[in-house]
């Protein structure tokens, strides 16, 4: 998902029956507009097309994420570790 969020991607995304952290995930993406969630329902052929129509169609959200996350709880570290 991350990947899509670097690359601005309009994308779809059906999570794995089961992983509730990867719906969770996704749920949070979708709500920020970054990804359309799809369940069982959507799988089939036209409903589908409906869904990489509106994706495409559909504006990219401006905001950005970090994706630095690595880095910056290194920096953190470092940060804290330095002060004492």
């Amino acid at each position: 998902m991350l990947d899509v969020v670097a690359t601005r991607t309009p994308s779809l995304a059906y999570p794995y029956p089961g992983n509730s952290e990867q719906t969770l995930r996704i749920q949070k993406l979708g709500e920020q507009g970054w990804v359309t969630q799809l369940n069982e329902g959507d799988l089939n052929p036209q409903t589908l097309k409906t869904h990489i129509l509106q994706a495409l169609n559909q504006p990219y959200p401006q905001h950005t994420i970090n994706l630095n996350g690595a880095v910056n709880i290194g920096n953190k570290i470092r940060e804290i570790i330095g002060s004492r």
